[in-house]
């Protein structure tokens, strides 16, 4: 089971004519003047007006610079139109002209994250939080970073000291579940944030995927089943969802169910090694260990990686007449002189196996 990297989530992600799920209800008299301007924002990104809709987003995070919601609006109509070179460089640009604008040093690191420039992001990041010290999602995308670098018990500060500024801050919630797993293995403590990030954040596909990988690590197979058929329902594109749905298939029994999701994942994206590694788990729980070996042979030549290596040699096993020269070689050469030997003698174009799409 795998989950995606860890994300700084929500940059263009969705066109202005579909935000309109995203927004709050219209203010009532007795909302903020923040509560206000953020439905004024909404009300003109569903017209185009989306520079307007920026400027309504500013304002919001001038007024409550805490605000749950303004800063994932922003990044998803910030840059239309924009390269991500021309959206660094215009961010860039105004965060020379204003040092103090927190916004735009958030929307920045954000992009540098994108590019996996991590230092960089971090060290805007912390420059947004000292220009506004209550900018809680700048604290979470710290979070985030040390996720991405594997500093999971600074990671887990960063997203208390982001719940802190703010509870209902979703990412937050998210961000303080995937820590507490890697930094005290505490999956329990995990399950309970995500489910309040999805309180908060009803839907998030990315939420279901790792609330389903959570529950998929803890055994509990129809859970992690039920909510990444929720994930795959949101985003039927993304083939390590739906690969994760096909692993926790399998865990549950279903082996026909498994094979025709990774068989999706794979028509989805035909080069997704861990598709073909759905489905040579499916093949090898089935007895078929040709279709096993053909799998782990595509996922190794699609990602050059040496695991898949190992298990296709320890599948050829089971079925390549090779069998007594791979023994000998692991005695006298190592693995790496086996798995080139085996490479030779393969045929250069494989049969198509019943595994294969």
């Amino acid at each position: 089971m795998r989950r995606p990297p860890y994300r700084l989530l929500g940059w263009g992600l969705c066109p202005v004519l579909l935000l309109a799920s995203l927004w709050a209800s219209p203010a009532s008299p007795a909302e903020s003047p923040a509560e206000a301007a953020y439905v004024r924002a909404g009300r003109l990104a569903l017209a185009g007006r989306v520079v307007e809709a920026q400027a309504a987003l500013r304002e919001v995070l001038r007024l409550d610079p805490a605000h749950p919601r303004a800063p994932e609006r922003l990044r998803e109509l910030y840059g239309q139109g924009l390269t991500a070179a021309q959206a660094i460089a215009a961010l860039e640009a105004e965060v020379q002209a204003n040092p103090t604008d927190s916004v735009s040093r958030n929307l920045l690191g954000v992009l540098y994250g994108r590019e996996r420039r991590w230092d960089e992001a971090l060290a805007v990041f912390r420059a947004a939080l000292a220009a506004e010290p209550r900018a809680a999602d700048a604290q979470a995308n710290v979070g985030w970073v040390y996720l991405e670098v594997q500093r999971s018990p600074d990671a887990l500060s960063a997203f208390e000291a982001a719940l802190r500024l703010q509870p209902r801050l979703a990412r937050a919630h998210a961000g303080y579940g995937a820590a507490v797993a890697e930094a005290r293995g505490d999956f329990g403590a995990a399950l309970a944030s995500y489910r309040q990030a999805l309180l908060l954040d009803p839907g998030n596909a990315a939420y279901l995927n790792d609330l389903g990988w959570l529950a998929y690590k803890m055994g509990r197979a129809e859970e992690a089943v039920q909510a990444l058929r929720q994930a795959a329902a949101a985003r039927p594109e993304n083939p390590l969802i739906l690969t994760n749905l096909g692993l926790a298939y399998l865990k549950a029994g279903e082996n026909a169910r498994a094979t025709e999701v990774f068989s999706v994942a794979h028509r989805v994206d035909p080069r997704y090694p861990l598709a073909l590694y759905g489905l040579a788990k499916a093949a090898a729980e089935r007895g078929e260990h040709a279709a096993t070996a053909e799998a782990y042979w595509q996922a190794w030549r699609e990602s050059g990686h040496d695991i898949y290596a190992v298990l296709w040699a320890t599948a050829a096993l089971r079925v390549h007449w090779l069998a007594a020269a791979l023994t000998l070689l692991l005695g006298l050469g190592g693995l790496g002189g086996a798995v080139a030997f085996l490479l030779r003698a393969r045929r250069p174009a494989p049969p198509v196996t019943s595994s294969s799409p």
